[in-house]
């Protein structure tokens, strides 16, 4: 009981300073003007598309145990979920039985007004129900998706199932990211999931994908840059297993070719994977 208690307020106090500490570094807009500006926010097959097309990639690497894709009646927990509850009402369309979110800058008068209603949560209900089966009517898949998501995993007294983030592990500063798995892992059930797409490029600051990134030294790439850790594949890799969790597929779903020549020093310790690989899929469960 006591035990409970404490990782609670651990975590909270862990996150609330994270969260400040990321405020100071990065800023998104997810007021509705914001949203609107981004069209890829309000898009109601981006999210479907993405969880399927990861869903395929994992099942054409070779990996045969998938149970962690499946969210009927799992409680799963979002790291990063963006302006519009990321995967939640995706995953409240398939039966999940709860979803648990961490966003410092998700805007919770933006999220629940008419405008985005309208142009976003009904929409996606359309797109769902032509695509999965359940019995939901729009009004309905509306307030069960609001009513079944809880903000902050602070304020979640249980363990949940399933871990999943979609870019935001390269924007946790490295010396936080330890910290905070050890507290998520936690609050994780033996034998849930977890799933993690990261994306390892320069996020436009150098050009398309990596640009001129690695022709830069790294510590005056991270002062331009400090939203981004700057950690590599192996890097990831080896926090996430440190941690305790066991990776079942790692998958390079983008990569890049890099020029050794142009390689600052800087960067030069890392292997020509870490350094090509653009976006990876780290796949795998807490035994």
């Amino acid at each position: 009981m006591f035990r409970k208690y404490f990782l609670q307020y651990e975590i909270k106090d862990f996150l609330n300073k994270l969260i400040n500490k990321l405020r100071s570094k990065q800023h998104w807009n997810y007021s509705i003007k914001g949203i609107l500006f981004e069209n890829k926010n309000i898009n109601p097959l981006t999210i479907m598309d993405r969880f399927e097309r990861y869903k395929r990639i994992i099942k054409n690497s070779g990996q045969n145990d998938l149970n962690g894709l499946c969210v009927k009646n799992k409680s799963v927990y979002e790291l990063g979920c963006g302006p519009l509850l990321g995967y939640g009402p995706f995953f409240n369309f398939l039966g999940s039985k709860l979803y648990i979110y961490d966003e410092p800058f998700l805007n919770q008068n933006t999220l629940r007004s008419h405008e985005i209603k309208e142009l976003y949560f009904l929409p996606l209900f359309e797109e769902l129900k032509m695509n999965y089966q359940n019995n939901f009517s729009s009004d309905e898949f509306y307030e069960s998706t609001l009513s079944n998501s809880l903000n902050g995993i602070k304020n979640f007294n249980d363990q949940f199932d399933t871990f999943i983030s979609n870019s935001v592990i390269e924007h946790i500063p490295k010396e936080n990211l330890m910290q905070l798995f050890e507290e998520i892992y936690k609050k994780q059930k033996k034998g849930g999931y977890f799933l993690h797409a990261v994306d390892f490029g320069s996020h436009g600051k150098y050009g398309n994908g990596f640009g001129n990134m690695y022709s830069h030294n790294k510590k005056r790439v991270f002062d331009k840059i400090p939203a981004l850790n700057l950690l590599r594949k192996s890097e990831v890799k080896e926090i996430i297993e440190k941690i305790g969790w066991k990776i079942l597929s790692t998958i390079v779903y983008r990569k890049l070719p890099v020029d050794r020549k142009k390689v600052d020093r800087s960067w030069s310790h890392f292997s020509d994977e870490d350094l090509e690989s653009r976006v990876v899929l780290f796949y795998g469960r807490k035994l």
